[in-house]
């Protein structure tokens, strides 16, 4: 239920029924009257409820078309309720005349009204844009509207028809009406010629500004009504490609239709077909093409009215030679062209050109190709000189001419000549300049041949002058080039010309020359004997120059080393002499391995010395060198001096055993280079872990050798030895055992019934006299066994070494076997005096004491034969060599006979105890050690005076030996070996043996000694 509260204002439109209408309701309400006119307001109230049907009234008062109302007025208020709807009093509909169109395109739209509006306003809106369209319509039940748009899209449009006195609700309403505008077809049509040669193409393109889908794109052609190309049914583009046969114009259209007709129509196109001019030509001189050579063909191929005929192709040929290429297209010009080649023969050749049924023609002379050179003979002179000019054809120029033209004044210097290969002109200028001259081939047309320019300058000549001798000055005798050049002012070299050399001092050879092409001329000149400054000249044309050259000494230089091969470390003296004075030069010595100057400068003398060493193995190569300022003056031959890592050998001359606290031993060694040269004059240091190296700095003699002497320390141990030099280093080990031997390492047996007395050492074996077994016993002191078994003599007791060989005394034979020492075999038994007890070697002899003889047999070793006797004392028992002497104990007389083995006398007889028995005896530094058995001691002689200075008491002493700075005496009776220092005589150690120790030797550390009762050798370390 609405409610609304009325007020009614009435216009009258005019009209009987409105009138009625209206006092109709106004009965309705309670209102009488007739003949109503005017406004009237009207405010229910009061009176019964009257219902009243008032559509018409409803309709007023809503503005629009109302459902069924039904107003009713209570108490002075209106109140109008909505009923069940019923049929609008008054309807609109709308229609359009399509409701799709191209853009631009133009749309009808017819709105009708259920009634004439009677007073009311009949409108159509767009609703899209919000503006009213058509007309407005007062009366009647018709308006219509014609509506176009530019550009694509959608519109909706609805008729209202409207209270003008409320227009805020429309009295009715049509359903709206929705119009698409699409996009409008245009097609443009263009032709790729619009004149072209009968039986040409052309292509025509249509072209839509969208998709053609749905339609149909053709291309017309309206001169004879027919569809060219293919129609087009998508896409947007057609394509026809058309040709005439016949001259004339056609007119061409592209169309979109539909089944309904033409969409679209393009501005119409037209294309003239017309009969083709060709115009050809050949570049070629008047006087002909060359056999062989090409000329460019070209023409043009146009319309009558001159428009060109691109695209269309054009077939050249030729009576004589070849068209490249045969076929050919004209361009956007309608130009083409082509390469004609003439044949090899001379002749009148026609070339054809066609086209589409037109034809041009023109024809080619070929004549055989003109060459011609042009030389001078010169081609920069001196004013006044002159110069050929020669012009060769490479053929007979007749009928043409050949001539020589001067460029430069446009004259004809040479010619011309008809007939014939060739012409001359010599021509002469009186005034500097460049002349340029060409020899020409030529006919009335002009120029068939032209040769290369030759230009030729004359000018006042210059003239320069160089002799190549350096900054120092020539040598005397000493020859150097002389150079030079005759130039024009511009530079231009003159050649050809004579120039003559002169000099003040020594000789120019030759004393004229002729420049060369580049106008130089050269010359040797030779320095005079004498020094000084000479001029050298030279002349050519008027035109001179001058220079002079220095005449010095000749300088010769020389470079000596005083070593080639060093060790590291190791200098090496360098001695550059020079002939002269260096003054005021300078000499140097340089390195050339480096580039340094290692030697001088000095600028005065005729010497300088370097003293020169490396740090590292390499060569390094030296010169000599006398300099000035320009350079070297004189160089000495290359010196090459070697560095390298020495090699360095050391030996220690030490027992097998080692050295004894504080002996000495000789250290000895050699220093040599890689390839084994001795290095002399090198410093070598030498140190030890332990004990003392004197002298601790050494210098290698000539052959590389050094020696020291080491001294070992007082505690026993291993200790090392170093020997550097030049950064090598060698080292040995040095064992310092105990001072004395006292230990029996080991026990050699001879023979149960050997009974073994004396001993010898050497060459590495140790040799025992068998006294009961007549045999000599050979032990090899590196395995301390018996090697070998010698029979000699009767009762060998004693035994001596000596020249490589073996000298065994037999007491019971009276002989002296002799073994050779290599072979172990007895070569000699020598026969010398009675009971012969003992033996020595010494000086190249051996000496045997005779007991029963009292002499002693002189045996020479080399012929092993006795070559003197010498009578002694009483019993002369034992024997020694040292000192250069001969001692021989005589055991009866209680003295010693001392022998100078060079005389074979006896020099000297020293008196020991009366009381004293000797046994054995040997030497040791200086003084002789003499074994008393029965007297239990050891006479002790300093061989200096001959005098006794001290006696030692010892157990029965059988033989006395010295070894490692100690004596070791056998004690016979007590089975042992007693050790004494001979530095304080006294015993230091007594070492048990065998039974009855008799002979005693020392070996490299060890002592051996025969034990006659046990038949042993007892060795002792």
């Amino acid at each position: 239920m609405k409610s609304l509260k009325v007020r009614l204002r009435w216009r009258r439109a005019g009209g009987d029924d409105n009138i009625s209408r209206l006092a109709l309701i106004l009965a309705a309400i309670g209102l009488t009257g007739a003949g109503v006119a005017g406004t009237w307001v009207l405010y229910a109230h009061g009176g019964d409820k009257q219902a009243v049907a008032a559509h018409d009234m409803a309709e007023k008062l809503w503005g629009e078309r109302p459902p069924d109302y039904v107003v009713t007025v209570k108490d002075g208020v209106g109140t109008v309720t909505q009923v069940s709807p019923q049929a609008p009093v008054m309807t609109v509909t709308l229609t359009a005349s399509s409701q799709q169109a191209f853009t631009g395109q133009s749309v009808t739209l017819t709105a009708t009204a259920s009634k004439d509006v009677n007073g009311y306003v009949l409108e159509i809106l767009d609703q899209t844009t919000g503006q009213w369209v058509g007309a407005r319509v007062t009366y009647g039940t018709t308006d219509t509207a014609t509506v176009s748009e530019a550009t694509p899209g959608s519109h909706t449009y609805v008729a209202y028809i409207v209270d003008p006195n409320n227009t805020s609700t429309p009295v009715a309403e049509s359903a709206p009406v929705t119009v698409t505008w699409i996009q409008a077809y245009t097609v443009s049509l263009s032709a790729s010629a619009s004149t072209v040669e009968v039986g040409g193409n052309v292509t025509l393109t249509a072209t839509a500004n969208q998709d053609v889908a749905q339609h149909t794109l053709v291309i017309v052609d309206e001169t004879t009504g027919e569809q060219v190309g293919a129609p087009t049914t998508s896409g947007m583009s057609a394509q026809a490609v058309v040709s005439q046969t016949s001259a004339g114009t056609h007119t061409y259209v592209a169309l979109i239709q539909d089944q309904s007709g033409t969409l679209a129509e393009s501005q119409p196109v037209s294309v003239t077909w017309a009969q083709a001019n060709v115009t050809l030509q050949v570049d070629a001189p008047q006087s002909g093409l060359v056999a062989g050579k090409t000329a460019q063909v070209s023409g043009r191929v146009t319309l009558p009215d001159g428009t060109p005929v691109p695209g269309t192709t054009v077939t050249i040929s030729a009576t004589g030679g070849t068209i490249t290429p045969a076929q050919v297209t004209t361009d956007t010009n309608g130009n083409f062209t082509a390469t004609y080649t003439a044949p090899n023969t001379q002749g009148t050749y026609k070339i054809t050109a066609s086209c589409n049924g037109s034809t041009a023609s023109t024809t080619v002379q070929v004549r055989q190709e003109f060459t011609v050179t042009l030389q001078a003979s010169e081609t920069a002179l001196p004013i006044g000189q002159s110069v050929i000019l020669t012009a060769t054809s490479n053929q007979d120029v007749a009928p043409y001419s050949l001539s020589i033209v001067d460029e430069t004044n446009n004259q004809v210097v040479g010619g011309p000549v008809t007939n014939g290969t060739s012409v001359q002109a010599v021509v002469s200028q009186t005034s500097a300049g460049t002349h340029t001259y060409v020899a020409l081939i030529q006919d009335q047309s002009g120029t068939l041949a032209e040769s290369q320019p030759v230009s030729v300058a004359w000018a006042q000549a210059n003239v320069t002058l160089t002799i190549n001798a350096p900054q120092s000055g020539l040598t005397p005798g000493q020859s150097t080039e002389i150079s030079g050049r005759v130039t024009l002012p511009d530079g231009t070299p003159v050649p050809g010309v004579p120039v003559t050399v002169s000099a003040t001092g020594g000789t120019v050879t030759p004393a004229q020359v002729t420049t060369d092409a580049n106008g130089d001329f050269t010359a040797t000149y030779t320095a005079p004997d004498m020094q000084g400054t000479y001029t050298v000249t030279v002349t050519c044309g008027g035109g001179t120059a001058s220079t002079t050259v220095q005449v010095r000494p000749a300088f010769t230089v020389t470079l000596q080393a005083n070593e080639t091969a060093l060790a590291i470390g190791q200098n090496v003296t360098l001695m550059a002499t020079v002939n002269e004075d260096v003054a005021p030069y300078s000499l140097v010595i340089l390195d050339e391995t480096t580039g340094q100057v290692v030697g001088g400068p000095v600028t005065s003398g005729r010497s300088v010395q370097a003293v020169v060493s490396q740090s590292a193995s390499g060569t390094h190569t030296y010169v000599a060198i006398i300099e000035d300022q320009s350079g070297t003056l004189a160089e000495s031959q290359p010196v090459s001096v070697t560095w390298a890592q020495a090699n360095v050998t050391l030996t220690i001359n030490v027992p097998q055993s080692g050295l004894a606290p504080g002996q000495s031993a000789e250290i000895t060694g050699r220093v040599t280079l890689p390839d084994g040269t001795p290095v002399s004059g090198v410093p070598v240091t030498i140190c030890a872990t332990g004990g003392n190296v004197s002298p601790a700095q050494v210098t290698t003699d000539a052959n590389g050798n050094f020696t020291a002497t080491y001294t070992a320390p007082d505690t026993p141990g291993t200790y090392t030895v170093t020997v550097e030099v030049g950064g090598a280093s060698s080292t040995t080990q040095v064992s310092v055992a105990a001072a004395y031997a006292t230990n029996n390492v080991d026990t050699i047996t001879l023979g149960t019934t050997s009974n073994p007395r004396g001993i010898a050492y050497g060459n590495g074996f140790i040799y025992v006299a068998n006294a009961a077994a007549n045999t000599v016993s050979v032990i090899d002191v590196n395995t301390n066994s018996v090697v070998s078994t010698i029979p000699v003599g009767t009762y060998p007791c004693d035994i001596a070494y000596g020249n490589g060989f073996v000298y065994v005394v037999n007491v019971s034979s009276n002989t002296v076997s002799v073994i050779n020492a290599t072979t172990n075999k007895v070569v000699k038994t020598i026969s010398v005096g009675s009971a012969p007890t003992s033996a020595a070697f010494g000086n190249g002899m051996v000496y045997v004491t005779n007991s029963y003889s009292n002499t002693v047999s002189v045996i020479n070793a080399t012929t092993n034969a006795v070559v003197a006797t010498v009578a002694v004392g009483n019993r002369p028992n034992s024997v020694t060599f040292g000192n250069g002497m001969v001692y021989v104990v005589n055991g009866d007389s209680h003295t010693v006979s001392v022998i100078d083995p060079n005389t074979n006398k006896i020099v000297s007889t020293i008196p020991i105890s009366n009381n004293d028995s000797a046994d054995g005896a040997t030497y040791a530094n200086g003084f002789l050690y003499i074994a008393h058995v029965s007297y239990d001691t050891v006479t002790v002689v300093d061989t200096a005076t001959n005098q006794v200075v001290a006696t030692i008491s010892v157990d029965s002493p059988g033989q006395v030996a010295y070894g490692n700075g100690f004596l070791y005496v056998t004690n016979v009776s007590s089975n042992s070996v007693s050790v004494i220092d001979p530095k304080t005589n006294q015993i230091v150690a007594t070492v048990p043996v065998g039974k009855g120790p008799m002979g005693i030797t020392c070996v490299n550390g060890f002592v051996y000694v025969t034990n006659f009762a046990s038949s042993t050798v007892s060795v002792l370390h």
